[in-house]
């Protein structure tokens, strides 16, 4: 018998936003969310992810438009939380 490829992994929703708060939910079930927003090269970007209940340790990714990782942040905000700000190239 040949060997089994494993499982495609489904790819997380992503979801459009403006400036402001956002909230979301994510969960065992739902373990990555992806949101998207539209700037400038030049544009101050602020992010923060807080964990409300559980033991959720936030963990934050900011990509560019072709996938590539621009920020990252772990324990930034307080406590578990996390938070980032940055100048997009």
């Amino acid at each position: 018998m040949p060997p089994q490829e494993p499982p495609t992994a489904t790819p997380a929703p992503t979801f459009p936003i403006s400036p402001g708060s956002v909230e979301g939910n994510i969960s065992e079930a739902q373990p990555v969310v992806r949101y998207r927003f539209d700037a400038r090269a030049g544009d101050v970007v602020t992010l923060s992810m807080d964990a409300t209940s559980g033991s959720l340790d936030p963990f934050l990714t900011l990509l560019g438009p072709d996938d590539e990782l621009l920020a990252q942040d772990d324990d930034g905000g307080s406590g578990r939380n996390a938070a980032m700000t940055t100048t997009l190239a």
